[in-house]
Formats: structure tokens, sequence, C-alpha cells
């Protein structure tokens, strides 16, 4: 690289002086430049500020060949199956270590279970959450940073805050069913679950062995399983006390302002992401050298490594769908969870009100015992100029297939009857029925990318996930909520485990033992012996059981968290230097070594004409990318900006926006 740099200067001369030559033989040194995918965005920076004269294949073509080689036999170096947050979240986690990544998704959005959909109320049109919604606990959640950084207000609310005793016929404020007996004992058990459980119980046989009445089950199931995913006979006890132990995030429940959804945090993870939508993954090939992803239509990404990043139910065989097929096959214990591990079904009924139908205006949800949908809940305040507003009703498991083979005008009619039980008075005994105009229902078992909801604590599920966390013979990876060992199913367990998968690759990637070794580096002692800095991803919270400092000059809210690259001391002997495949945009380095933003001319950087992103303009090599339109506003740099003290490009990690 330090090669390149000198030599630039004499491509230029050589480019202007030369008297003759051939549009060929400029393509032919032009493919040699971008044959290496960390030089692609930088040789359209010199092709296209050099004046269109022809040169000779000694000025251009000897020069390329001595300092970069023959073309390299991949596409990028990561290759991620899948565009969901935990996909992303790996991308994001790789592009910031400076390694070229591609995403491959099935489907035709980004997102994975967050999707935001359209619900048509006549002349209008009112967008909701089809998949996740909420944001579960406030402590060391990668979601916060991203939706601050899209400009989301949220609101700290309270889960439950009504109970509709369907035997009764009740409606009861939070704090009033609190102090009921049945309640009480239910509440008291499951706080008890991580001591007091038994080994091969079901929750359903502890609560009953903890002495939880008949007439509160139904209740109980409501209020926790539910939400787990399933029926409280098909969740493990011990299972269930994992995920408790390893809940680190708080109690705290997060609702997003009204018309907002997740899909905005989405679009901040994926800023400056490359991705092909519509990209079916029919198999993944391994070798000693690499990993190759075939698409179903036959067309092939050769990359060093792979995240796999689909949902698992994706990856497994139904119907007449094959599934990802694996070439050679994945160790057994990997293969046997792929396929056994149980994935809940989650569906959500979407009914639109043109006006409120309870009385308390702060009323926000509702648990039910003895119910069709176990939960429903107002999605946000009024919406538009007719002031309308979204109920949602939310049912997992058994529940929810029964819900879904009932079909959309069905379902939505039970909700709406089980609306006007709990609203509905002498003088109006249908207010939901009658201020209905625009109903959805979403079956995530039906969507064809995703197959299910979510996975739960199952009885037996932890040696299933287990493997999910271990790479396959250094190259590939898998990420996902599936892979949490904490039992995660949110949105931040998938974005988490994207980042656990992203730091695997990259020291596998830079050499680095791929398995324990890389998972166990946060416990290494620190070496005595001499020490330099190097860059690496700022992590708010834990990613493998580390914890990295605060930043020092946070640029925005989700690199303050999580890729704003602070400094670790690593001995000068165990590292190496960053490989880079991005053009940077913010240099120098203070003398502290923290990166800052630098003032430049518009039209220019340190290296040359300035293209508006590293992939904005990049012309790709056979099977590579297409270019893409640019993910930011260009950046100016000054025109005589120089490395400070010295300091060799090949020493400084990429930089992204």
């Amino acid at each position: 690289m330090r090669l390149l740099c000198w030599c630039m200067p004499w491509l230029v001369y050589a480019w202007w002086s030369a008297p003759s030559g051939s549009k060929r033989l400029q393509a032919r040194a032009y493919r040699r430049l971008v044959g290496n995918v960390g030089l692609a965005a930088r040789a359209d920076g010199i092709f296209d500020g050099l004046p269109k004269r022809p040169t000779t294949l000694a000025a251009v073509e000897k020069f390329a060949k001595a300092t970069v080689g023959e073309p390299s036999e991949f596409d990028c170096d990561v290759v991620v199956v899948g565009g969901g947050c935990a996909g992303l979240a790996a991308a994001r986690f790789l592009m910031a270590k400076g390694w070229s990544c591609v995403v491959v998704e099935a489907s035709d959005r980004l997102g994975g279970r967050v999707r935001e959909a359209a619900v048509r109320c006549g002349e209008d049109e009112v967008r909701v959450a089809a998949g996740a919604e909420f944001v579960h606990g406030g402590d060391g959640n990668f979601l916060l940073p991203l939706l601050k950084d899209a400009g989301v207000a949220l609101e700290e609310a309270s889960w439950p805050d009504s109970y509709w005793l369907g035997g009764a016929g009740a409606l009861v404020a939070a704090a009033a069913a609190d102090r009921r007996p049945g309640l009480k004992k239910v509440h008291g058990a499951f706080e008890d679950v991580v001591a007091a459980h038994a080994p091969g119980e079901s929750l359903l046989q502890y609560w009953v062995r903890a002495g939880v009445g008949s007439a509160d089950l139904g209740l109980a199931e409501a209020v926790y399983a539910n939400d787990y995913g399933g029926a409280a006979s098909g969740l493990g006890a011990a299972e269930v006390a994992w995920e408790q132990r390893h809940w680190t995030h708080g109690e705290a429940y997060l609702l997003l302002e009204t018309g907002a959804t997740l899909s905005r945090a989405v679009g901040e993870l994926a800023t400056g992401v490359d991705a092909k939508l519509g990209w079916a993954v029919a198999s993944v090939y391994r070798d000693d050298r690499g990993v190759t992803a075939r698409r179903t239509d036959g067309v092939m990404l050769r990359a060093r490594a792979c995240v796999v990043a689909a949902p698992v139910a994706a990856l497994r065989p139904r119907g007449g769908d094959p599934g990802v097929a694996f070439v050679p096959p994945l160790p057994p214990d990997l293969a046997r969870a792929i396929d056994a591990l149980p994935v809940a079904n989650a569906v959500k009924a979407v009914v639109v009100l043109d006006r409120a139908v309870w009385a308390d205006e702060n009323w926000w949800n509702c648990v039910c015992g003895d119910a069709l949908y176990p939960e429903f809940w107002r999605s946000g305040g009024p919406r538009g100029p007719r002031g309308l507003y979204v109920l949602v009703g939310f049912a997992t498991g058994d529940r929810a297939d029964d819900v879904a083979a009932l079909g959309e005008a069905e379902a939505t009619r039970r909700f709406l009857r089980q609306l006007d039980d709990v609203f509905g008075a002498a003088d109006d005994p249908h207010p939901a029925t009658n201020a209905c105009v625009g109903s959805a229902l979403f079956d995530w078992a039906s969507e064809a990318h995703a197959r299910g909801g979510y996975t739960y604590p199952s009885p037996g599920c932890l040696p299933l996930r287990a493997p999910f966390r271990e790479p396959v013979d250094g190259r590939l990876f898998f990420a996902g909520e599936h892979a949490t060992e904490g039992i995660n199913p949110c949105v931040q367990g998938a974005v988490d485990s994207g980042f656990r998968a992203g730091k695997l690759a990259h020291a596998s990637l830079r050499g680095g033992a791929p398995a324990a070794a890389a998972a166990a580096a946060a416990a290494r002692p620190r070496p005595a012996r001499a020490t330099r800095r190097v860059r690496g991803p700022r992590v708010k919270c834990d990613l493998n059981g580390w914890r990295e400092e605060a930043p020092r000059k946070p640029r925005n809210g989700f690199d303050a968290a999580v890729t704003a690259l602070p400094q670790f001391d690593v001995a000068i002997g165990d590292s190496t230097p960053l490989r880079h495949s991005k053009t940077s945009a913010k240099f120098p380095w203070n003398a502290d070594g923290a990166g800052s933003p630098s003032p430049r001319a518009p039209g220019t950087t340190a290296w040359g004409p300035h293209v508006d992103h590293p992939r904005e303009r990049e012309t790709m090599a056979p099977g590579r990318s297409p270019p893409r339109p640019p993910w930011h506003e260009a950046t100016p740099v000054s025109p005589g900006l120089r490395l400070p003290r010295g300091l060799a490009e090949d020493d400084l990690p990429a930089f992204y926006h």
C-alpha cells in the first residue's frame, strides 16, 4: 500500500505524457487494479481524475502488476447470508475492522423479522409493525443508540398495564390485580423459578407443584408463557430459569413514538452495508481457502469466510423447499441442532379504530386469561387527521397456529369480539366492531423466508443452541437469536449474536485461533512486553464476556456503542496491521490516537479525486456487487492533508459512514 501511494504521481505523469496507446490496454490495467478488493474504490479515484488520453501497457499495467499483483479469487472478504438484524450487525462489525462484506438476503427487504407493513383504512394508510415492535430492557441494549441516531423517541411504560379476568368478565388495573392472592402466587412462583425448579419438568408442572391454582393457570400462561413463545406445558422450567439468569437488559418496557417502528433502527444498522436483495442461497461450499455461496439459479459469490445469519427454520427443508445445503456436511451436533431446535409461530392481528373505545386515556395494554388472544395493546396514539388508533392482538405457539388456521376474516372478527367483551357497556355492547375501519393478520409461519416467530426455552434446547456459537473449520460462523447463549429472542439478542459472530470471523481472518482462543480473548492477561495501540470496535456492553472502555469522542450514538473503534493494548509481536478495503474519509488521527473529522475541499481526498462513498462508483469484478447509490452525503477533505508523524496507511483501519 505504501508503494502504491509513492508510485501514484509517476502513474499520473505516465498517463499524461504517453503519446499514444489503447483504450483496451487502459481497461486491462484498470481491471488489474480493481481485481484487488482493497483497491477497487481507490482505482476509481485514480482513473476518473486523470485526463482521458490513452497510455501504454508498460506505463500502467506494469505499475499495476508490480503494486497489486494478480486479481484475487475472492469477491469479498466475508459473505453474510441473511439480511436480518444479526446479519447486518455482523457486517457492520466486520466493516469496522476493515473487511469487505456482502450481505445476501433472500427476500426483497432488509430487517428479517423486523418488518413494517401498511394497513388500508379507506382512503388512508396506517403503517404498523408486522414483527418485532418493542424495546425490551434499557440496559446494554444496542437498539437504543440506533434509535437515537434515527431520531426516534422512546417512552417507558409498565407491563402488564391491566388484566382481563375472562371467567369473571372483569377488566382490572395491574395494581389491583397484583394484590389478588392467586396472581400473587403466580408472580412469586415465577420469581423463584431459578432456585426452585426441578430438572426435567415443564413450566406448567412447576407452577402446579408451586401451588398455583387451576383458576389462575390461564392468566399465568397469558402473562409469561405467551411472551416466551408457547404454552406452559411446552416450556422447560430449567430453560426458563436459564433465560432468567442470563437476562441482563433490565425490566424496562420501552415504546416507540407513534408511527415509528423498529425498521428505523434497521435502517441505521444497514447504513453503508453492501446488500443484495432477492439473493436466495441454495448451498454453501467451504474449502481450505474460503467459502462459496451459491444462489438458487447458480450464481456464486466467493469469500474468505461466511456468516450464516438466516433464521434457523429457513435453513432446514420444508415441503418443496430444500433449505440451505452445506458442503461438506456440517458437524453432526450442528446439523442435528438445525433440524431439531423448535421455533414457535407468532401471529399479530391488527385492527384500526376510528375512535378510542377504552375509558382510561392512559391505558395501553391488557393481558387476558381465558381468551383467544392472550394479550393485546394499543400501538401509539391517534394517527393522521382522522385520529385513528391501532390495536394489536398477539399469540404465539400452538395458539398462534390456531389463530392462523381461522383465516384473516374470522381471526379479525374474533379479535373484535374479544375487544367488545373487554370494553363494551350496556349502552354500547360492540364498540370495537362498530369503530373498526381496517385490519390485517400477520402469520410468521407463512413467511417463506422466516417460517416462524422465534425460538423459545423448550425442554432440552440448551445443547441444541450451543453448536451455533462454534466456528466450523474457521470459515463458517452462525448468528441469530437462536445462537444466543441466554435464549434471548429479542432484537438486541440477534444484534448481539451478530457482533459475536463478527468477532470470531475477524479473529479467524487475522490468523488467530478460530474457536476457543478467539472467544476467550478477553480473559487473556495483558502482556507485559512492549505494546502499541491497535484500533478495534467499541462495544457498549458485553460481547462474549468483556466490556470495552467508554468512548472518548463518539461520532454518534451507535458508533459510540459499537463501531467507533476504541483502543486496545496488543503486544507488537501478536499484532498485525488491520487489512482494510474502504477509502478512509476521516484523516488525520489526533496525537492521542483518536480519529476526528477534518474539513475537506469539495471533490478531493488525500489520495485523489473524491468519490461520495467507497462503493458508490465502484466498478465490480465478475461476480461482485453492481454499483450502488451513495448512503450519505459527500464529505470533503483538504487536498494537502497528510498523515501525522509519518504514520503509514497500512497502520490505519478503514472507516465507513
